[in-house]
């Protein structure tokens, strides 16, 4: 249960500790994510916000609640086997001195900087930025209104803005409240809608370029895995969460 923001954080936290340094997990789903899977994952983001990786090049970004490794990961391996030549990267993420200290995938270098940051209050200069990326990050946040204030200030007149979201089915909104009760990592559950004005209060062109149900990310959420999950009661809310979430894909300019 997260009944708010901080509890949602010692929660995530609890989330990747499992994953990298338990010894015998008990989760069975989410794994150590090797060097292939991380390209992938940056390809696929990029793919959905329909952004080529080649327009990088010679370009600063900012990955926004970035966790362990974010698209940052993904885009310094391809970088540096197609030599795209990024200028400068910033993972931002309020639980990054954990990251780096205690999973260490991300390392800082002369394009890589990490920062230890609520995305409510981005220690950054003003319009700095040719992308923004922020990838499953603003229904974990403590004031997404916010994030998005602070998106812009640092962005480029000329640049973008591309979220990804966790959003409730409409027809379900209803239900929105309760679900911190069951779903530990979010402290709040909001819609497409809700997403899309608060949007708009920044951004002129706003794009809804990819809709996934969580299906299509998470195949192992599916009925059948329920038994072979080491968390019963985890698999079915997972299992549940295929008929309550989806993953909603924003490009925004200017």
């Amino acid at each position: 249960m997260a009944k708010n923001w901080e509890d949602a954080q010692l929660n995530e936290k609890k989330f990747w500790k499992e994953i990298y340094l338990d010894q015998n997990p008990k989760d069975n789903v989410y794994q150590i994510a090797k060097n292939e899977d991380l390209i992938s994952f940056t390809k696929q983001v990029c793919e959905r916000h329909e952004i080529k990786i080649e327009n990088f090049s010679d370009k600063v970004l900012i990955d926004i609640g970035c966790g362990p490794f974010g698209i940052i990961k993904g885009l310094s391996l391809i970088d540096k086997d197609q030599n795209i030549n990024i200028k400068k990267i910033f993972g931002i993420d309020p639980l990054m001195d954990f990251f780096k200290k205690n999973i260490g995938i991300l390392k800082e270098d002369e394009h890589l900087e990490l920062i230890n940051s609520q995305g409510e209050k981005i220690p950054l200069k003003d319009q700095i930025a040719d992308y923004i990326f922020s990838s499953n990050v603003l229904d974990h946040c403590h004031d997404p209104e916010k994030v998005i204030s602070e998106a812009d200030r640092v962005l480029k007149d000329s640049g973008e803005f591309f979220c990804s979201v966790h959003v409730v089915y409409p027809s379900l909104s209803i239900i929105a409240p309760f679900l911190k009760y069951v779903d530990k990592n979010h402290p709040k559950h909001f819609t497409e809608k809700f997403f899309l004005n608060i949007l708009k209060t920044k951004f002129r062109n706003i794009k809804v370029t990819y809709r996934a149900k969580m299906f299509e990310d998470h195949p192992k959420f599916k009925f059948s895995n329920i038994i072979s999950n080491k968390n019963i009661l985890r698999g079915i809310k997972r299992f549940l969460s295929h008929y309550i979430l989806y993953t909603v894909y924003f490009s925004c300019k200017k």
